[in-house]
């Protein structure tokens, strides 16, 4: 399918995978632009494309003063989106920046690699009102994981719930948490990304305290340093041990030729 500026002129392909990235995540940093979404690898290329689709009046700077660096789509980019009814959630607000960053990177990093193939997050999640992967809160507050995405483990297809924890929470919320997602048994995995030990202990502790039979062999926690350096290679711990994403999962491209 060709896609059009409004000056006629074609969009690249990787355009079009930015700016459909953006209406899923909502916000997108100049590093993940030349990271993620330029073939080619010369910076003064990849600068001058971001420019042109920035002076076309697709994309604008994040609002915010505090941001540096931070791109969200205008509303003409909103109107592309929606001609070809691709998804477009709400920009993203200053203070949860660092956090959809993490969480889409990660999830843009394993698609680059193959191993994951597609994905939503959390404002995704909640735009289209997924119910199938909804958590519920004691006081009946709505919440869907950070990120829902799939894995293949031995040929067979695995539904990963992704919570990024940057700055914990009570150890009550932890205690809810957990005990909704006992109760998504559609989920195989529920992968916390900790920044520190002390969130760390706090999830282990309302595990301990919950003693849901449903979380044994589901719950994994790995340390935010080790995944955002690596999602493949992070040791990932769990009740029966510790492993890596890169040694137990296939590529889609293993699992087509399975």
């Amino acid at each position: 399918m060709i896609v059009r500026y409004s000056n006629g002129y074609q969009i690249p392909i990787n355009v079009i995978k930015a700016l459909r990235y953006l209406g899923k995540v909502g916000v997108m940093s100049t590093k993940d632009w030349h990271q993620f979404f330029c073939y080619t690898k010369h910076s003064r290329w990849q600068e001058k494309q971001l420019s042109y689709i920035h002076k076309l009046g697709y994309i604008k700077h994040h609002s915010a003063d505090s941001v540096k660096g931070v791109w969200i789509l205008t509303d003409k980019g909103r109107d592309l989106l929606h001609e070809h009814k691709w998804p477009d959630v709400l920009s993203v607000p200053a203070h949860h920046i660092d956090h959809d960053t993490v969480v889409g990177r990660s999830l843009l990093t394993l698609q680059k690699e193959k191993y994951v193939q597609s994905w939503m997050v959390e404002r995704e999640l909640k735009m289209i009102n997924q119910k199938e992967f909804m958590l519920s809160n004691k006081d009946g507050e709505i919440k869907y994981p950070d990120a829902i995405f799939k894995l293949s483990v031995d040929g067979d297809l695995n539904t990963v719930a992704l919570e990024y924890e940057k700055n914990g929470k009570s150890q009550t919320r932890y205690r809810s948490m957990l005990w909704n997602y006992a109760g998504l048994t559609n989920i195989s995995l529920i992968l916390f990304v900790c920044e520190d030990d002390r969130i760390i202990r706090r999830i282990e502790s309302a595990f301990s305290y919950l003693k849901q039979p449903e979380l044994y062999d589901r719950l994994a926690i790995v340390n935010a340093i080790d995944w955002k350096t690596s999602p493949l290679t992070a040791p990932i711990k769990m009740n029966r041990g510790i492993f890596k994403l890169k040694d137990v999962c296939n590529t889609y491209s293993e699992l087509l030729a399975s």
